[in-house]
């Protein structure tokens, strides 16, 4: 089930699933130092979610779609490539879809779709994620539709299917 929590309820929640909360209640503990558990837990539980975006099974996350007006494509026609520069928070590419109907998974390596690119007689779309949030794409049939994306909405929000709590926490 797909679950949205505010970063004070997902806290709670890591909190509870690390036995850090609730206290008991059975006695009483004072200290005038210690570290700021919450703020350790709550960077924990931050690289934990970013880890799970990026490497999680998609269907344990909630993708959304992105059209081609929300980001910047370029063409160069004489190399046969396709730049797509991705909005801010976008964790990973799922899909592009083309305007034809034609659906790509950007599984490949820069080094493959430049290649393919390069040869004349290549003409199955193919595309990669590149370093510093760019898609590269080559033989592209048509324009760029839509994507079919993994988005960090913030730290203020964590939506996720409840199964990835099943995943190693620590």
């Amino acid at each position: 089930m797909k679950i949205v929590l505010s970063r004070k309820e997902m806290l709670s929640e890591w909190l509870r699933r690390r036995a850090v909360e609730p206290m008991r209640l059975d006695c009483t503990v004072s200290r005038s130092d210690g570290p700021d558990v919450e703020s350790i837990a709550g960077d924990e539980m931050r690289a934990w979610y970013l880890r799970q975006l990026d490497e999680a099974p998609a269907h344990l996350l909630s993708a959304c779609v992105i059209g081609a007006s929300e980001v910047q494509t370029v063409y160069d026609e004489s190399q046969r490539l396709a730049t797509v520069r991705l909005p801010d928070g976008v964790r990973r590419v799922l899909e592009i879809e083309l305007s034809n109907g034609v659906t790509v998974r950007p599984e490949a390596t820069v080094t493959q779709v430049v290649r393919a690119a390069a040869n004349g007689l290549w003409r199955r779309e193919l595309a990669a994620t590149a370093p510093g949030g760019t898609v590269i794409g080559a033989a592209f049939s048509a324009p760029l539709s839509r994507l079919r994306v993994i988005m960090d909405r913030g730290p203020e929000f964590y939506e996720f299917d409840d199964a990835l709590w099943n995943e190693v926490t620590f």
